[in-house]
């Protein structure tokens, strides 16, 4: 399906079509939102200032009823009254953030303004507040103002999410959380934040499955099943994940199985190319690396069963075996180097 590239909603600095402040007023009001550094609580309620205008929804009034292969959509979203630009965001729990985080993650309920008859959804919103991160000291190049970095880096994070969420659009409710759109927010403290609003997945993450790491490992197999299904999927949309190195961005959906991806804000492209293919490699290394840096069981046995587990994936008739392929295109060495980390 091919996804819609306008994504000038996400500009607000050097003369993009929607730049609504000079640089000059945009860094003094970042400062000031700096110096007031809003702790956002779970009263606080938010309403958006704009919606993009090409949402990367995929639920449209023509598509209300999602198959059954599909995780349901809050009656609020599915009813024909629903409007984006209505919604108010009541924060409930912060689910991740703090400082020195380019985003900061909410749950929330989210209801439409005038409607309360329509009742409510339970919603993430992750919130790209520039004014919560702290550049390090030489992290930035000589002569680069910290301020204009940070704004232009996470517009580019908010970007790259919504891209995501376009091209990913069929796996909505499935491999990735439903989008319900990307908007702008003017937080309490004057500042001006982009924001993704999705479905709340719940379901245990997968860095606390304690079965991964016991012998005779049946777990991890099973997990290593589920992950390879859902990411390559997602690479045969064009999209690498770019941040699988981190167990919190991978849920197990209890019901269906099926491992949920979440944070796309490093993704990038995965269609042609040699780049493309070390993309997609690299993706699925960063996960077996990070089980096996991070587990319990850190030893030979660990590593031992992932190395079997991939070389008899490769001679079964497994939809997803051209990811292990493009693992070994990516790093040809890999399995060698971690064993002599070991020893």
């Amino acid at each position: 399906m091919a996804a819609p590239r306008n994504f000038d909603f996400f500009h607000r600095v050097g003369g993009y079509p929607d730049t609504r402040q000079s640089l000059a007023s945009l860094i003094l009001s970042y400062i000031d939102a700096s110096n007031t550094r809003p702790r956002l609580d779970k009263n606080t309620v938010l309403s958006p200032l704009e919606c993009r205008p090409e949402p990367e929804m995929a639920i449209s009034s023509s598509t209300r009823h999602p198959s059954p292969h599909h995780r349901p959509v809050p009656p609020l979203v599915r009813h024909p009254m629903f409007k984006r630009e209505q919604c108010n965001f009541a924060l409930t729990r912060r689910l991740h953030g703090g400082s020195y985080k380019w985003s900061q993650v909410w749950l929330a309920t989210m209801y439409l303004r005038g409607l309360p008859q329509l009742g409510s959804a339970t919603v993430v919103v992750k919130l790209y507040q520039e004014s919560r991160y702290e550049w390090a000291q030489g992290e930035l190049e000589e002569g680069y103002n910290p301020v204009f970095a940070a704004i232009e880096y996470t517009d580019r994070l908010a970007k790259n999410e919504a891209w995501a969420y376009d091209c990913l659009r069929e796996l909505q409710g499935r491999v990735i959380p439903w989008s319900y759109g990307s908007f702008k927010f003017r937080l309490p403290n004057g500042e001006i934040s982009f924001a993704q609003v999705m479905e709340y997945v719940d379901g245990p993450l997968v860095s606390t499955f304690s079965s991964i790491a016991s012998p005779p490992y049946a777990g991890l197999e099973t997990m290593l099943d589920h992950a390879a299904q859902s990411l390559w999927e997602i690479h045969r949309c064009g999209v690498a994940h770019g941040d699988t190195a981190m167990l919190q961005n991978m849920i197990l959906h209890p019901h269906s199985q099926t491992i949920v991806f979440i944070n796309f804000a490093y993704a990038r492209s995965a269609v042609h190319g040699e780049n493309a293919v070390r993309a997609r490699g690299n993706d699925f290394l960063a996960i077996l690396g990070v089980l096996h840096e991070f587990l319990p069981a850190r030893d030979r046995d660990l590593l031992h069963a992932q190395m079997l587990w991939a070389e008899r994936r490769k001679r079964e008739d497994v939809p997803w075996k051209q990811l292990l392929f493009d693992a070994d295109a990516a790093d040809p060495y890999y399995y060698i180097f971690s064993f002599s980390e070991i020893d």
